[in-house]
């Protein structure tokens, strides 16, 4: 999970009422509530990164199916497709968002829908919403001020340095303490992957950062990577080229496998040296 996945899931988690409101299909439609449903599909081993249940004024409930990609790719209705055509078995009224941070550089153009054709006919056309973040403007985020839009602000378009400042003392005022941990650390995040010449993350206070979720996550996240080039070190001096195999297994290790692994290739250079 990188930085900006997390980031995204974050703001998902919190307030997740303001992305939703993105959603084109929900335009001038006023939401009433929001519960955060099921995201797991155990059968098939997936995970999806929202699933909210929408109380619709005037309307029945419905679900949203949310997913936040950090780049356009071309894949992204394929598999848009797959997570609904899945979980709308358990989410009956179910209805998809794609929300993409930044466009692709050789994509072209997000499409709102999948479609396959099989011998020139068509099999399926499946239909959802984008939202081009990079087409949203700063200014307007800035004025209407919704926490879960603010993070998005290094990603709009006629953002600057200054607007990601506004933005950050916005989100100072927001309460309770740990939501405004969670957004701030989000939209330092962001500001980092678009505005790297800045120390985003000196911008909040300290104890507000080491607080919120994306901060703990990337420190364990830096530390399992630490632990796969020590453990990758040790298997290289001890096995040489032998432990390619072994070595492409260490991404999907957890910390008590590499922790294991390590201790047992300590014990065995040891005895040979």
């Amino acid at each position: 999970m990188g930085p900006l996945d997390s980031a995204a899931k974050a703001i998902l988690r919190e307030v997740p009422q303001d992305l939703a409101g993105l959603a084109p299909s929900l335009e001038g439609q006023t939401i009433r509530g929001v519960k955060a449903d099921d995201t797991v599909l155990p059968a098939f081993s997936l995970t999806m990164d929202k699933v909210l249940r929408l109380e619709i004024e005037g309307q029945e409930a419905r679900s949203l199916h949310v997913e936040v990609e950090a780049v356009w790719k071309a894949r992204v209705p394929r598999k848009t497709f797959r997570y609904w055509s899945l979980a709308h078995r358990v989410h009956d009224t179910l209805w998809s968002l794609v929300i993409c941070l930044k466009p692709g550089n050789k994509q072209g153009e997000p499409k709102a829908y999948y479609e396959r054709v099989v011998g020139g006919r068509r099999a399926v056309r499946f239909e959802f919403d984008v939202v081009k973040v990079w087409e949203l403007q700063a200014v307007e985020l800035l004025r209407e001020g919704k926490p879960g839009l603010l993070p998005l602000v290094p990603y709009a378009a006629g953002t600057s340095k200054a607007h990601v400042e506004d933005a950050l003392e916005a989100l100072a005022k927001i309460q309770p303490e740990h939501l405004r941990a969670e957004l701030q650390a989000a939209l330092t995040v962001f500001a980092d992957n678009v505005f790297p010449d800045v120390d985003w993350g000196a911008r909040m206070p300290e104890e507000l950062l080491m607080g919120s979720t994306i901060y703990q996550r990337g420190e364990a996240a830096g530390e399992l990577a630490g632990q796969r080039k020590t453990l990758t070190r040790l298997m290289t001096k001890r096995f040489g080229e032998r432990a390619v195999s072994l070595i492409s297994r260490l991404q999907s290790a957890g910390p008590p496998a590499l922790d294991s692994a390590i201790d047992l290739l300590a014990d065995r250079l040891s005895e040979e040296v």
